[in-house]
């Protein structure tokens, strides 16, 4: 009996602290062209790509364990090289994201989220 106890236990406490609370976003530069400056942006957190290579994919976590505030909005993503359009994707409900998974495809004239 206390073998299932222990196996019980230790089962749910791996899968409380693999639990995440966050978006993966992959980012994939189809563009042709290097693109400098790429800006995720979350309302709480902004993480900035200096360079991504023709070809090049980037994977960026955005941790929402970091949002304190529990509120609502979305993410968004600036690329001055492809528009100077802010992009909005992700939207996410007191503070918790409704995808945990994003895949953003940077073509040449345009910018494709999945």
């Amino acid at each position: 009996m206390k073998k299932i106890k222990f196996y019980f236990l230790a089962s749910f406490l791996t899968v409380l602290f693999s639990c995440k609370n966050g978006t993966n976003i992959k980012i994939i530069n189809e563009s042709g062209k290097e693109l400098k400056n790429v800006i995720i942006e979350s309302g709480f957190n902004k993480t900035n790509i200096d360079l991504l290579k023709v070809g090049e994919i980037k994977n960026v976590f955005i941790d929402f364990n970091e949002n304190n505030s529990k509120n609502d909005g979305v993410m968004g993503l600036k690329i001055k090289e492809i528009s100077n359009d802010y992009h909005m994707f992700g939207y996410y409900s007191n503070g918790i994201p409704s995808s945990q998974d994003v895949v953003i495809l940077v073509k040449k004239d345009t910018v494709e989220f999945n």
